[in-house]
């Protein structure tokens, strides 16, 4: 399981206010607001098994084999099939703000969904990435593919 881009840039921020005292939940949201309030939505290119999407306004690709993500989340309609699954958000503010809504209504449904076994995504700027929670690396090109039991993140 992971994300390149706004779920990623939230993640040390979310880190800090636990240090500080704050719930999980609630440390998301205010690292999310913070993250809100000065994202820049880039364009990117995601390519899915050889065809390539354009992506303007880039708020988040997640990358998942499982159906659910953090905080119960339900991501992708389908999972545990074999395949790696994507979904690309983008639209800019409009659209971040219905994903956050519909994310905490257990259910994200905004954004395309495909199922691939390998994706390249290229940004038109460097963007964090996180695999299971943890920032992997900053950069403007990514690489996934399925690998029998694993997700492996080439750079």
């Amino acid at each position: 399981m992971g994300s390149v881009g706004f779920d990623a840039a939230v993640l040390p921020l979310r880190a800090r206010r636990r240090k500080e005292g704050w719930g999980p939940f609630l440390s998301y949201i205010k690292g999310g607001h913070d993250v809100y309030r000065a994202w820049e939505y880039p364009d990117a290119t995601i390519t899915v098994d050889g065809t390539p999407h354009t992506t303007p306004q880039l708020i988040s690709t997640i990358l998942a084999v499982q159906r659910y993500y953090g905080y119960e989340t339900q991501v992708m309609r389908t999972g545990n099939d074999g395949s790696l699954h994507v979904r690309m958000i983008s639209g800019g503010r409009g659209t971040l703000v219905l994903g956050a809504i519909t994310a905490l209504c257990k259910r994200l449904s905004v954004g395309a969904e495909q199922r691939a076994q390998r994706i390249v995504m290229t940004s038109a700027r460097e963007l964090p990435a996180q695999v299971d929670g943890e920032i992997y690396r900053n950069g403007t090109e990514f690489t996934a593919e399925i690998v029998p039991g694993t997700i492996r993140m080439i750079y």
